[in-house]
């Protein structure tokens, strides 16, 4: 069980009030839990909240290393799940609430080490929809990045064709397929 001064040490680390004490910690912790993100518990004669639950799941390492979610793992997403109340909830998410406070609405949580088990809040940074796609691994995500067509052509202001939706069109390949078409006419005719 990880101790209460440890804890703060977490939620406070890198964080605007970086000498912050235990009351300042369960003052934020009942914002936090009025806003809906934690439920509270009586145990002991004392109010705790879900924090305890929560990093009882978490291997903690060092802060430059993943932490691993040990708990339930999402089948399809394989992201870390916590259940808050009635909602499941990404384990990944909910560590940034406890560290920084609510993901504002259009915002997703996007992992910089790529491990989507880690709940480790260094580790986690709180992004637009669009930049997390970007920063993505996706095809098209890649390919934004390399500036090269699919068939190895550079995207150059010559070579570049935009179109009214906001994609592009490799004026090579574009070029090519419209003499194939063009051929292919002639030849049927």
């Amino acid at each position: 069980m990880i101790s209460t001064e440890t804890r703060r040490g977490y939620l406070l680390a890198d964080s605007p009030w970086p000498t912050a004490g235990r009351n300042t910690v369960r003052k934020d912790l009942k914002a936090l839990a009025a806003d809906g993100f934690l439920h509270g518990c009586d145990r002991s004669g004392r109010r705790t909240y879900l924090v305890d639950r929560f990093w009882a799941k978490v291997q903690i390492g060092t802060a430059d290393e993943c932490w691993p979610w040990t708990a339930a793992v999402n089948p399809k997403t394989r992201y870390g799940q916590f259940r808050v109340g009635a909602t499941i909830r990404g384990a990944h998410t909910i560590a940034v609430v406890y560290r920084h406070g609510p993901v504002p609405v259009g915002h997703v949580v996007d992992h910089l080490c790529r491990t989507r088990t880690c709940v480790n809040p260094h580790h986690l940074d709180v992004v637009t929809i669009a930049e997390n796609t970007r920063r993505g691994m996706a095809p098209t995500a890649v390919a934004a990045r390399e500036n090269r067509c699919t068939n190895g052509h550079e995207f150059t202001p010559e070579n570049t064709i935009a179109k009214g939706d906001g994609h592009r069109r490799c004026r090579q390949c574009f070029n090519a397929s419209q003499r194939a078409r063009y051929a292919a006419k002639a030849v049927a005719a």
